[in-house]
């Protein structure tokens, strides 16, 4: 009789061959695979050694570029298998070592070969983000594959075009809150993302943000599915900036010297991503993040529901040093006016003001010449001050609530939160410059006061929102901060998804450039 594994001629009967030590007692066991798995595993084998595609309908009398290339003798092998399967196919261990043209070692035992390890680049691995160890594909398979669905929810599909958007919104978004410390992160944006581990040692930085893309869009479509399903409309503004999205985009594609709108995506958001993909994507994100809105202002607990939390819970907020004696916080607005000097300065030096921040010595505590207040001449702050003054006029001439209030802060303020309004909420005393925080809590204060306060940084135009005790402050937010955990929750649960990591494909983009 021959050996099972190395073909040898043994004698009759023998279980364990002498010369390779194969155990011929085993039965080859019938392995079924996925022609998909098969398909997929042996394209990225095939792009290691040259730019390839897999046929699976064989037409010998249709020649293309990708037939140009010649594979290995193994990839051959493996490529003809893809080719003859058609559906699943029925292999038996042997036969997939011959086509494979895989190797298989010796058992630790030393009773036969080790044949799971033959086939641990075929044997189903777990679906999960480290099914692949890089993602990243070649410009033209990222748009070859730009509408396979990845994902799904209740019949909602994720597709590779609309993934990388959500990819690169969870990169440029962590470069952009971390960017003093990347390299604390260990995270090197000018090389692949793929190459590199990601800080909590899970996996790579690409594994990483993938799966936070994944999560990121769980969320907005099941949040998107309940608001459709609950009759929820968006804004007429939300609509009408959705409605306008496309013509708006095409507009600064041309502005920013792109072919066309695509090509814009694409510079950012990898091959493959298309307009169509990102008015998906900003629809998904509107309803959700609007109806998410509408939940959670559903969710704020009325003055008796606080009352009762705090206390119930009164040992666990008095441990966080938070008792109903410990005082206020403020809401208020304010608009800055930044303080600039002048350009046509004439020369002439200001007059010396004393200032609280002036030293004993006549300079200012930035070390200036006692000419200048806070590095700046007097003549700038007149200027600073005049700004200001008529800004505020603009604010009395008109209807003097808090929202007209917010919008001139919108449009005049130099602060950074003047998208919102020039808001600060739950200030507590100490947490501003001296002046400003005097402002807010002169226990005089009423909701409506305005006024002008100077800083270091200019002239603030202020407006007094209200005050509340810090106590119920924080007893509200952790009763909201539970709410929405629990809001999340049961849209999730709702909405259960469904990944095929063994279908995505992410195009690649230049961090760097």
């Amino acid at each position: 009789m021959k050996c099972k594994f190395c073909k040898v001629l043994v004698p009759e009967g023998s279980k364990i061959c002498p010369i390779c030590g194969g155990d011929n007692s085993f039965e080859p066991e019938t392995v079924y695979i996925d022609p998909d798995d098969l398909v997929m595993e042996v394209e990225e084998l095939v792009e290691e050694e040259g730019e390839a595609e897999i046929l699976v309908t064989p037409d010998e009398s249709e020649e293309t570029e990708e037939m140009h290339f010649e594979p290995s003798p193994q990839l051959k092998r493996a490529r003809l298998i893809s080719v003859i399967s058609g559906c699943v196919a029925a292999l038996t261990v042997l036969a997939l070592v011959l086509f494979a043209g895989i190797k298989g070692t010796f058992s630790e035992d030393g009773k036969g070969w080790d044949v799971g390890s033959w086939f641990s680049w075929i044997l189903p691995r777990e679906n999960n983000v480290y099914y692949k160890d890089s993602y990243t594909v070649t410009d033209k398979k990222a748009a070859k594959n730009r509408d396979k669905v990845v994902a799904t929810i209740d019949g909602v599909e994720l597709t590779n075009g609309q993934l990388q958007i959500f990819y690169w919104t969870q990169v440029y978004d962590f470069l952009n809150n971390n960017s003093y410390y990347l390299s604390y992160y260990g995270l090197d944006y000018t090389s692949p993302l793929d190459t590199q581990n990601a800080y909590d040692g899970s996996g790579t930085w690409q594994q990483y943000f993938l799966e936070g893309a994944l999560e990121m869009w769980h969320s907005n479509a099941a949040f998107a599915q309940l608001a459709k399903k609950n009759g929820f409309q968006l804004e007429a503004a939300y609509q009408a900036e959705l409605d306008s999205m496309r013509s708006d985009m095409e507009k600064d594609a041309l502005k920013y010297g792109f072919a066309s709108v695509d090509a814009m995506l694409q510079d950012s958001m990898g091959a493959g991503c298309t307009i169509d993909d990102y008015l998906a994507y900003m629809e998904t994100y509107y309803y959700a993040y609007c109806y998410f809105a509408k939940l959670y202002d559903d969710a704020t607990p009325t003055m008796e529901e606080i009352e009762a939390y705090f206390e119930e819970n009164a040992e666990s907020f008095a441990n966080q040093g938070i008792t109903k004696d410990s005082g206020y916080t403020v809401d208020i607005r304010h608009i800055l006016i930044e303080i600039k000097e002048l350009k046509a300065a004439d020369g002439a030096k200001a007059p010396i003001i004393k200032d609280e921040e002036e030293d004993s010595e006549g300079e200012t505590d930035s070390g200036e010449d006692a000419t200048k207040i806070d590095g700046y001449t007097q003549a700038a702050w007149d200027a600073c001050l005049a700004e200001a003054n008529r800004v505020l006029d603009l604010w009395l001439a008109g209807e003097k609530t808090e929202n007209s209030f917010a919008e001139l802060a919108k449009e005049h303020s130099a602060d950074g939160n003047a998208a919102e309004g020039g808001i600060y909420t739950g200030v507590k005393k100490g947490d501003m410059v001296e002046s400003f925080d005097e402002w807010c809590f002169d226990v005089v204060r009423q909701e409506g006061d305005y006024g002008i306060v100077r800083t270091k940084y200019g002239y603030h135009i202020m407006y007094f929102v209200g005050k509340e005790d810090i106590w119920v402050t924080q007893t509200r937010s952790q009763m909201l901060s539970e709410a929405s955990q629990q809001i999340v929750k049961d849209a999730l649960a709702a909405y259960p998804v469904e990944v095929i990591y063994k279908k995505i494909v992410l195009g690649e983009v230049d961090l760097a450039s």
